[in-house]
């Protein structure tokens, strides 16, 4: 069996590896083609998946140039069908079997796929309304939250709600495993385990300021934040340098625990509210 045998076998998955302009589509349209000769079935059984809109154009034009001048049989057998052609981007694909089963799925008739400009637009737009909404004039749970995020700048904070939203589906999983704040002590990372200790030390030298337990300080994020505050002057008072390094490193990696588990609470709300609202436009359109 020859190469071009072997690439026309409706019977052989083949992988077609050439140069730009060295007549992959050709071949494939005549596979194309060969496989409804040979198998004796409808165009419209077929699917064709290309990397891009212009190559999909460019396959379904070929295909039909060649159904009319070598495929004359074929082509008038299926001329309803030929115009058609199921081949299209997986976006696209995927887009039409949206529509075509949205019912059933649970998906809004009118959704719309939007590109990347468009998607983060209205992204941001929906985190400043559900900030304003449910946050500033609703809710109390967050504002330590920002306060401590003046620290950091506010573009930060956008920075990493982006970096969640763009990791999906993987993200997905920390707040599948996230119900409630109160779930923060199954989550602590082992950077902190050595703090009850440290901080009973520290307790020994600091004496105009009261620190919190153990306990308060895992559970307690406004706690970490209050000391984070007066670091300086708790520094003048602890002699110990490497105990004061030890119990500001500890410190600073249950703050930063505190934002990262507080936050995937905060996106999880966003997320919700986001395809709330879309689902809610796309019933309105």
């Amino acid at each position: 069996m020859d190469k071009g045998e072997i690439i026309l076998s409706p019977d052989l998955w083949i992988i077609l590896s050439a140069p730009a302009g060295s007549g992959k589509t050709e071949w494939l349209s005549k596979r194309f083609l060969e496989i409804i000769k040979r198998e004796n079935i409808n165009p419209l059984k077929i699917l064709a998946i290309t990397f891009t809109e212009k190559a999909a154009g460019e396959m379904k034009m070929r295909i039909l140039s060649m159904a009319k001048k070598s495929y004359p049989e074929i082509y008038k057998k299926y001329e309803e069908e030929f115009m058609m052609l199921r081949i299209s981007t997986i976006h696209s694909f995927c887009t039409n079997f949206l529509r075509r089963f949205a019912y059933e799925i649970g998906v809004p008739l009118g959704f719309e796929i939007l590109d990347a400009p468009t998607a983060k637009i209205y992204f941001d737009e929906k985190v400043d309304e559900f900030i304003l909404e449910r946050i500033f004039k609703k809710r109390k749970e967050y504002e330590w939250l920002f306060s401590a995020l003046a620290f950091f700048k506010w573009e930060r904070f956008i920075d990493f709600l982006e970096n969640f939203f763009n990791k999906r589906p993987l993200s997905d999983n920390v707040f599948n495993k996230i119900s409630q704040s109160e779930e923060i002590i199954n989550f602590i990372p082992f950077e902190v385990e050595n703090l009850n200790e440290i901080l009973e030390e520290v307790k020994k030298y600091v004496k105009d300021f009261e620190l919190p337990d153990y306990n308060t300080l895992i559970e307690n994020p406004k706690e970490v934040y209050r000391i984070i505050k007066v670091k300086k002057r708790l520094e003048n008072q602890i002699l110990d340098k490497k105990l004061f390094e030890k119990f500001e490193n500890n410190l600073y990696n249950l703050f930063f625990f505190h934002i990262t588990f507080y936050i995937s609470l905060f996106f999880k709300d966003i997320l919700e509210y986001y395809f709330k609202m879309k689902s809610y436009e796309a019933k309105v359109d």
